[in-house]
C-alpha cells in the first residue's frame, strides 16, 4: 500500500496540477502523483499538453512509488485494461 492509501494496480481519479515536458503532476486525494511521458499515450508525443489539459480529471493506475515518495501513475495501463 502506498502512502497508506493506494494499492499497486489500483485505479484512481486525480486532478492535473502541472504539466511539463517530462510528464504530468496530479493530485490524488491530497497525495502527489507523477505520470511520466511514456505512461501518457500509446503513441509518441512531444509534450503532455498535446493530450492533457490543466485541471483535467484523469483516471490513472498506480504503478509504483518514486524515491522522492511520489506515486508513479499510468494513463496507458488504464486504457490497456479497457481493451482486455
Amino acid at each position: 500500500m502506498y502512502k497508506g492509501k493506494f494499492k499497486h494496480g489500483e485505479t484512481v481519479e486525480g486532478i492535473v496540477k502541472q504539466i511539463d515536458e517530462q510528464g504530468i503532476w496530479i493530485d490524488l486525494q491530497g497525495i502527489t502523483g507523477w505520470i511520466p511521458l511514456a505512461e501518457i499515450a500509446f503513441f509518441e508525443i512531444e509534450h503532455p499538453s498535446e493530450e492533457i489539459e490543466p485541471h483535467a480529471v484523469l483516471r490513472v493506475k498506480v504503478v509504483g512509488e518514486s524515491e522522492q515518495g511520489h506515486l508513479i501513475c499510468s494513463i496507458r495501463e488504464v486504457e490497456e485494461s479497457k481493451n482486455v
